[in-house]
């Protein structure tokens, strides 16, 4: 049972996917739904195929600005219906839709034949999840412009513009199904932001880097350079090698990413897991949503908590860390 999913209003609209049995929607480049906006979170949301229900399921995968059902939040995988409206990062709305396969097939009408082999390596933009669409024929003079393909749910359109080609087609950044989008308004200096987008307000431009700390660029609110270094995190990951972080006075991101000020490159941590603070002589711990969490002597953090010396942390499923006071003269 196929389904389709597609937006018709905002900064998206146009937008038109149709999905197989499961597709991942996020900003980075290896979901199977690729929506650009920074509100949109790396991994969003996925939409997934469950046999024994026999129905379509919606999950959010952690995201940083959420994904509602109908209004309301996506908390845990919720069962989806033939017709809904999904709304991701609380502004882009989709339109989800469950199709009979006459519907799919007629969407797909005029399209490679299903029996034409593929060439190896051959893909589509989003993978096999979604179907090539028909090219359009164009309108003749004074003939009635023509409806949609699902007949009375939209109004009729204007006769469309010469057909673009392939190439033209793949230039789009979520596929082939995007239209002309307005130019987007200029950009923020980036040295102005945070490294975790809309987590954390703007932040004045940082004073010159010392330039004898080799990592002053990936902790995020770092303090001038002749601050000294009072606390270090000395963390083993699971094959037992040991890493040992200087914290900086203000925020320090814990991350997948390298340039996190505390890179942890290990698969169940979050793209932006957890945030460790050095305040006033004291240092504190928050998680940030992260997909596998983050551990206090082996309790599930909710809140931000001071983190004394020697405490034990576990962030995602077998990375200890353990913070450590150093002496500074």
């Amino acid at each position: 049972m196929p389904a389709r999913l597609f937006c018709e209003i905002g900064e998206l609209a146009g937008s038109h996917f149709l999905i197989d049995r499961e597709a991942t929607i996020g900003r980075l480049k290896q979901n199977e739904i690729t929506l650009h906006p920074t509100f949109i979170s790396g991994e969003h949301a996925r939409i997934y195929f469950d046999k024994e229900e026999n129905s379509y399921v919606l999950e959010d995968l952690g995201s940083s600005n959420g994904t509602m059902l109908d209004g309301m939040v996506v908390n845990e995988p919720i069962r989806l219906g033939r017709l809904h409206v999904i709304t991701f990062a609380d502004q882009f709305d989709f339109i989800f839709q469950t199709l009979s396969e006459a519907l799919a097939r007629r969407i797909v009408t005029g399209a490679a034949s299903p029996s034409t082999p593929r060439g190896e390596g051959e893909k589509t933009w989003v993978g096999d999840a979604f179907l090539p669409m028909p090219p359009i024929a164009a309108a003749s003079p004074g003939e009635a412009t023509e409806k949609t393909i699902t007949g009375d749910a939209f109004e009729a359109t204007p006769p469309l513009a010469a057909e673009k080609t392939p190439d033209e087609l793949e230039k789009t950044h979520v596929g082939a199904f995007f239209g002309d989008l307005p130019p987007l308004p200029e950009q923020q200096d980036p040295r102005e932001k945070t490294l975790i987008e809309n987590v954390f307000p703007v932040t004045p431009p940082l004073a010159a880097a010392d330039t004898d700390s080799g990592d002053d660029e990936a902790v995020v609110g770092a303090s001038p350079a002749d601050q000294p270094v009072s606390f270090e995190l000395e963390v083993t990951m699971p094959d037992g090698t040991r890493q040992v972080f200087l914290l900086k006075e203000g925020n320090n991101v814990v991350g997948r990413e390298s340039t996190r000020a505390i890179a942890l490159l290990d698969a169940s941590v979050s793209r932006d897991h957890a945030l460790v603070t050095v305040r006033g002589g004291q240092v504190f711990l928050k998680d940030l949503a992260s997909k596998n969490g983050t551990f206090v002597e082996g309790k599930k953090l909710t809140d931000e908590v001071e983190l004394l010396p020697e405490t034990t942390v576990n962030f995602g499923r077998e990375i200890t860390a353990s913070l450590r006071r150093r002496d500074v003269s």
